[in-house]
């Protein structure tokens, strides 16, 4: 603005005749009170509930198998889960499979016999595990591996999942690798 033009708006000189008259200005402040909220408001605050709680199922139900493993969060999980009816996912942890008392002997001229107890150190009942069998030469590297199926390494496997602390005898008959596999190990893998 110019000089000029701030001299013309000066608040010492009086209004128009016109304005003055148009908007009457009261002597005491005007205080707002705040009225029921709009209908508006609620209904998208009732949408973005229900969308959070939606999107809140959906990472439940999704992510399940990770949620079940937890043990901070598996007894809130399992409760929900007995109300909703959704499925829990079966407890795995191969690393808690421990193979002890493993012996690979001669059975007759060609064929080995391998036996091995299974514990479950973990934290509950789990499926028996398919197993890795591998034998390696002096170098290190593998001459023969080969995966069994509980079916394959059981005469019966039992009704239910192995249960913690259960240890069951493994035995497996095995065609011989022949003389350069020195070195063998039994690994559950899953």
């Amino acid at each position: 603005m110019r000089p000029s033009d701030t001299a013309a708006l000066a608040p010492t000189d009086p209004l128009p005749d016109a304005i003055a008259g148009a908007v009457p200005v009261p002597a005491d402040p005007v205080w707002l009170q705040p009225g029921a909220a709009p209908v508006r408001s609620r209904t998208a605050a009732a949408i973005v509930a229900a969308a959070a709680g939606v999107l809140l199922l959906q990472g439940l139900y999704f992510h399940a198998d990770l949620l079940d493993q937890r043990p901070e969060l598996r007894g809130v999980y399992r409760a929900l889960c007995d109300v909703v009816a959704c499925r829990r996912p079966v407890y795995r942890d191969v690393a808690a499979i421990a193979v002890d008392q493993l012996v690979v002997r001669t059975q007759a001229p060609g064929v080995l016999r391998l036996d091995a107890m299974l514990t479950n150190r973990g934290r509950e009942a789990q499926p028996l595990p398919r197993v890795r069998l591998q034998f390696e030469n002096l170098q290190g590297v593998v001459v023969a591996e080969r995966r069994f199926a509980p079916g394959e390494y059981l005469d019966q496997p039992p009704a239910s999942a192995l249960a913690v602390g259960q240890s069951l005898h493994l035995v497996l008959e095995l065609v011989d690798p022949g003389p350069e596999a020195v070195s063998y190990a039994l690994v559950p893998v899953d």
